[in-house]
């Protein structure tokens, strides 16, 4: 008698069968506000920013430092720090691997006007 193992016909419990797949929701911009030369972005859900910075600016304005508020809100301060975003257009690509979901979902593309 040898030692009991697991059964062959058995799939892995920790891996999705066929035809599973995880449902994740799209993250969208909910909200978006200039204070001078900072922009402030708010998500429908939670997000990771990391290094690349999604956004882009009209008017020669690039983006500088972006810093994470709270779990839906994100910070992005320009540069030249002398101008004001007020009348600026902006746009967000879509599926930026330095913005994603807490889940890896990414976030869906978005433009607008401050």
């Amino acid at each position: 008698m040898g030692y009991p193992t697991n059964n062959v016909h058995r799939r892995g419990r920790r891996n999705f069968g066929a035809g599973q797949t995880l449902n994740l929701p799209t993250i969208t911009v909910t909200g978006a506000a200039p204070v001078t030369n900072i922009a402030t972005f708010t998500f429908s859900n939670n997000v990771v920013g990391g290094q690349a910075l999604p956004v882009v600016f009209s008017g020669g304005i690039t983006a500088g430092v972006q810093t994470q508020l709270s779990p839906t809100v994100i910070q992005i301060a320009t540069l030249p720090s002398t101008t004001t975003l007020v009348g600026k257009s902006w746009t967000m690509t879509a599926n930026v691997p330095g913005l994603l979901g807490y889940q890896g979902q990414g976030v869906a593309g978005a433009s607008g006007t401050f």
